[in-house]
């Protein structure tokens, strides 16, 4: 009976789709992008009412066999954004080619709240809009957000290993990084890449990405370099992703709860670096060999609700008037734990004009950091009217941060045979030093961080718009310090540091901001003034800032001029305060950043699709500054105002289709930045043999002082098949100065050989929405992706080890970064 019923079925298929097939025919083809331009892959295209459907390739393009002679119904959605249709007329034989713009359903379901911020993004100085769906295709270890930022114009980032970046000369603690309007904070106490977790941000939660290296609005906290505002994601729809690779694992989910009121999405990552540290047949790892047991993962969520009256009427007269109020929650929670017990180090150093040696280390013992954050925010809107709203941010920071360790060293120094044609050739021929060294830790630090902030928009009309707000924090850290290390070399024995200290501190911090800005034809004028003021040294600090942008009427040429001048004051936080010793400064003196940017963007024609240039010169001269010293990604404050410094430099970008559905970019940046330190000196011989002080040294080069960087970031695919891609990293830049370990006089004195990184990863989608086949039932697309991390095998160094032969001459030994490695991914969307 089953048989015979299976058979029927068939014969009734047959002479459908045979029937169908004398029908005469046309052809629909077409492009599915966003408002923007940027094409939306993995699309569903249809036609109503008839099996005929399709989904769009990874460029948005599609192409459809349908009717000929009828009215036909297309249907054109896809998750995120709003649904189209559209009504079509083919003849037989026609080819019919449609463009077609989707809009962002989550943006339309904010777009009442977004209309606090009137900016023409573009119009800002030193801003960059991001893709968030770059972060997750851009070949890195990881899949870490923040080495998109490397191929942005000013920014360093010169290890693979670490989320830190530093933008225009500044340093890793003097970026801001907000996530909906919540500040968000780094660990403390962390020591170098390979310690790290992930930064904060995570790419599948992300909505929005915007980057400001410098000049940005009051309404942005005392920081000196930088700011990342991040927006997450408020869904209508449901979904989510799984990405599987060797290094990295993440998951996330996004749904809309209670009709719309209530909107969810969350996500947890995992890292595992094991295989990146660990020295095995497929990479060397790293320098130093032993057992590595890293392990980090977070879990992230933010719930947004709508707190309106649930009776339908009610919200649709509140949305008549402009009404609103929403709750949104953030909560994230880290847990990072490095175990690492190494047993060996071999470095060769040096080059063959000035000698070749090597460093044998034989280790015993091992290191344990272990740090967790906690980290959570409120954020209540009311919308009074379509004219005015107001924030309330509450948000809160826990961190837990433990560093053990227990760590000896017996070190031998050699020259090295360099002449190929001697039976040694490669083999140590002259012993130099021999030595040992003992590093010894127990640190922990406890820190709780509370703020709160008020703001306020009005917009009378749409020439102007006002924002002010006041803000308060406090803040409670407990540090113990007690660390020491030693180097023994026949009989030169050096405590090369000591460190026993307990301190505590608690604080509060007051803040408030104001700015308008007016809005002509062809220009935007933004002038505000933020100020502060914090209880440990009772200081009051006042910044102005002023942007203003023009866009001339310039023939065939869409561009905008911009400028912008302001004062950048940052109130020291605990690391800045703390010197060397460990010692906090009850004098200290918040840094002062005078901004001075000049900036030009313009849009052209080119393979008829559109590019962006950008370039900026920028000028910042710094004063009350306190000097440090940077160790991998460890920065060590002097923790006095002992100077002067200033940073100047030219930012040049261009970005747009250079393959055909697919945004690329190329970044140049060339900069110098200086310090005047007090009392530091230059030294000579007098006439009887005596080091005598000779003068002030004057303007030095900085930690950061990276002369000219080049980042890209490629994208291509296959011609006749778009879900075949290949993606490029690219990161180039000069070294960076170092100098002899607690020397104020010898800082800066020396350089790093010149970072050079490339990545390149290939991805192939393998499915995609099909009910008729295993995986499409559940998955949206299913890709599979490949990575040569550190294409070019590049031994870039990140620190030195300092040690001393028989003669007490001091040697630095490069640490350097992680090896060729090729990792492996899957990734899931449904």
């Amino acid at each position: 009976m089953i048989r015979s019923f299976a058979l029927l079925v068939g014969v009734l298929l047959f002479t459908v789709n045979f029937c169908v097939a004398q029908q005469p025919t046309a052809t629909l083809k077409g492009t599915i992008t966003q408002p923007d331009g940027q094409a939306i892959p993995f699309a569903s295209v249809g036609i109503k009412n008839a099996k005929i459907g399709a989904n769009t390739a990874e460029n948005g393009t599609f192409e459809l066999s349908v009717p000929a002679g009828q009215n036909l119904v297309l249907l054109v959605s896809r998750v995120g954004f709003k649904p189209y249709s559209q009504t079509v007329f083919l003849k037989n034989g026609e080819v019919k080619e449609l463009k077609i713009s989707l809009k962002d359903s989550s943006l339309m379901a904010t777009v009442d709240v977004q209309t606090k911020h009137y900016t023409e993004k573009r119009e800002q100085v030193s801003l960059t809009t991001l893709d968030p769906r770059h972060s997750k295709v851009l070949p890195s270890p990881f899949g870490e957000f923040n080495r998109l930022l490397a191929t942005l114009p000013g920014v360093v980032s010169n290890n693979e290993l670490s989320s830190q970046y530093s933008v225009r000369g500044g340093n890793f603690d003097e970026n801001l990084v907000y996530v909906n309007d919540i500040e968000i904070y780094r660990p403390f106490l962390v020591r170098s890449g390979q310690q790290e977790g992930l930064s904060f941000v995570n790419p599948d939660l992300v909505k929005n990405v915007e980057f400001s290296s410098g000049g940005w609005q009051p309404r942005f906290g005392d920081k000196l370099s930088s700011v990342l505002n991040i927006d997450y994601k408020e869904p209508v729809r449901t979904a989510g992703s799984a990405t599987l690779g060797l290094l990295a694992q993440s998951a996330h989910m996004e749904t809309s709860l209670a009709g719309g009121r209530v909107s969810v999405v969350a996500g947890v990552r995992r890292k595992t670096a094991q295989y990146l540290f660990s020295s095995t047949e497929v990479t060397k790892g790293l320098e130093t060999k032993g057992e590595y047991f890293p392990k980090f993962m977070d879990f992230q969520a933010y719930v947004n609700t709508d707190l309106r009256n649930r009776n339908r009427e009610n919200r649709r007269l509140d949305s008549l008037k402009g009404r609103k109020t929403t709750l949104g929650v953030l909560m994230s929670y880290a847990h990072n734990r490095y175990l690492v017990r190494p047993t060996e180090r071999k470095t060769t150093f040096g080059s063959l004009q000035g000698g070749v040696m090597r460093l044998y280390v034989d280790f015993d013992g091992q290191e344990i950091m272990e740090y967790a954050t906690l980290q959570s925010g409120l954020k209540l809107s009311h919308r009074h009217n379509r004219k005015s709203q107001m924030d309330f941010i509450l948000s809160g920071v826990w961190t837990r941060e433990r560093e053990r360790f227990d760590v000896e060293g017996v070190y031998n120094i050699c020259d090295v045979e360099t002449d190929p044609s001697k039976s040694n050739f490669n083999e140590c021929v002259f012993e130099r030093g021999a030595g040992s060294y003992y590093n010894y830790g127990r640190n922990d630090l406890d820190a709780t961080i509370y703020n709160f902030l008020n703001r306020n928009y009005y917009d009378p009309d749409s020439m102007n718009h006002f924002e002010y707000g006041v803000g308060a924090s406090l803040e409670s850290i407990k540090d113990k310090l007690y660390e020491y290390n030693f180097i023994d070399s026949a009989d030169y024995v050096d405590i090369t540091e000591f460190l026993k200290t307990k301190n505590n501190l608690n604080t509060y911090r007051l803040s408030a901001y104001a700015q308008h800005t007016i809005r002509g034809e062809r220009s935007v004028f933004t002038y505000g003034v933020r100020a502060n003021f914090w209880s440990y040294n009772k200081q009051w600090l006042v910044s102005p800032r002023v942007q203003y942008s023009y866009r001339p009427r310039w023939p065939k040429r869409d561009a905008i001029v911009k400028a912008a001048v302001g004062v950048y004051q940052q109130a020291p936080f605990y690391r800045e305060m703390r010197d060397q010793n460990g010692v906090l400064n009850p004098n200290i003196k918040a840094q002062t950043s005078y901004h001075v940017i000049g900036g030009l963007d313009f849009k052209f024609m080119m393979w008829e699709r559109e590019f962006k240039f950008t370039s900026e010169v920028y000028f910042k001269y710094i004063t009350n500054l306190i000097p440090y010293d940077v160790d991998n990604v460890r920065i060590r404050y002097y923790a006095r105002n002992m100077g002067v410094a200033y940073a100047t430099g030219a930012d040049f970008r261009v970005g747009g289709e250079f393959v055909k559905g697919a945004e690329s970019w190329f970044s140049l940046g060339i900069m110098s930045t200086r310090e005047n330190i007090d009392g530091d000196s230059t030294h000579g011989y007098d006439a009887n043999g005596n080091l005598v002080k000779t003068g002030e040294r004057g303007f030095i080069r900085r930690p950061t002082d990276q002369r000219v960087t080049l980042g890209a970031f490629f994208q291509d695919h296959l011609p006749n098949n778009p879900s075949a891609k290949v993606y490029l990293n690219l990161v180039v830049g000069t070294g960076l100065p170092f100098g002899v370990p607690n020397n104020i006089d010898q800082r800066a004195v020396f350089s790093s050989p010149p970072y050079r990184r490339v990545d390149i990863g290939f991805s192939k989608v393998i499915a995609v929405r099909d009910k008729s086949a295993k995986m499409g039932k559940y998955f949206d697309t299913v890709s599979l992706g490949l990575e040569i991390l550190n294409l070019l095998g590049a031994q870039n160094t990140i620190s030195y080890m300092w040690v001393k032969d028989y003669y007490n001459t001091q040697y630095a030994i490069p640490n350097t970064l992680s090896a060729r490695f090729v990792n492996a991914r899957v990734l899931m969307r449904f």
